[in-house]
């Protein structure tokens, strides 16, 4: 949770630092603009490097240090007798996250891929073992899977099991009645 908070006050700060990075290159250039005799100054250049240095350190800040976890919806439940789950993967999030799962239902999951990773959608048991077909979603995409729920009442997890995103905070409870 400190490397959360940490991580998002580096990318907010980067954030700030950019955009007065970029105000002051913009002073600077109408301030030139002004002035004949100071001629044109190419700020493009310098512009674009401001912009790609934000970029790359803000990349590299979420790489490192992750995300957080988000939660998976109720659903609804159509004539076929399939529930329907909606979620949405942000990094490092499920909305809504925390399910509950009737023993031996038919659940259909959509996942929509908002972050800027892939993500999975598993449920997995107490011990971590994954016990459906994993739903991979690509960035910017949506995925569906149809699944039965385990008929073992109990806590199960959802989780991304992609490297680093479970540990991001990318998990979430799902209960079988």
């Amino acid at each position: 949770m400190l490397v959360m908070k940490v991580a998002r006050w580096i990318a907010t700060n980067l954030t700030i630092a950019y955009w007065q990075c970029y105000h002051f290159l913009e002073v600077l250039q109408s301030t030139i603009n002004y002035y004949p005799k100071g001629g044109e100054v190419k700020m493009h250049s310098a512009k674009s490097f401001v912009l790609v240095m934000a970029a790359a350190v803000t990349m590299l800040v979420v790489a490192a240090c992750g995300a957080q976890p988000t939660p998976a919806t109720s659903g609804s439940q159509p004539s076929s007798g399939v529930r329907e789950i909606k979620v949405e993967a942000t990094d490092f999030k499920f909305t809504p996250g925390d399910q509950t799962f009737k023993a031996g239902e038919q659940i259909k999951v959509t996942m929509i891929n908002k972050g800027a990773l892939d993500h999975t959608w598993v449920l997995a048991d107490s011990s971590g073992k994954e016990l459906l077909p994993k739903l991979e979603v690509k960035v910017g995409q949506t995925g569906s899977t149809t699944f039965t729920v385990p008929s073992a009442p109990g806590a199960y997890t959802i989780i991304c099991d992609i490297a680093g995103h479970k540990e991001a905070g990318m998990a979430a409870k799902a209960t079988v009645q």
